[in-house]
């Protein structure tokens, strides 16, 4: 099959399009550390686990903090320490 002269849309409009993933993991899915995904039959209120297991879909742990004032804290605590070793031995 020849795909000179077709348009990226077109050769596009082919295949099926792509799934959204979901930006984190229903409560039932990151418990059991599996993939959470759109259910087929409810795909705006349950994902596909909670509706097979015929539970409530929920998302109420708390999401997990990344870096931040820790971080930066450590970061200058070691750049501290490194000035002292490197004073000591000049």
């Amino acid at each position: 099959m020849d795909f000179i002269g077709l348009s990226t849309l077109e050769m596009q409009a082919g295949r099926p399009k792509k799934q959204q993933r979901a930006s984190r993991a229903c409560d039932l899915c990151h418990r059991r550390s599996i993939r959470c995904r759109p259910s087929n039959e409810e795909p705006t209120s349950h994902c596909q686990n909670c509706h097979d297991f015929d539970v409530q879909c929920t998302y109420l742990r708390p999401s997990r903090r990344h870096g931040g004032q820790e971080r930066f804290d450590k970061k200058e605590a070691l750049g501290a320490a490194l000035e002292q070793c490197q004073a000591k031995t000049v």
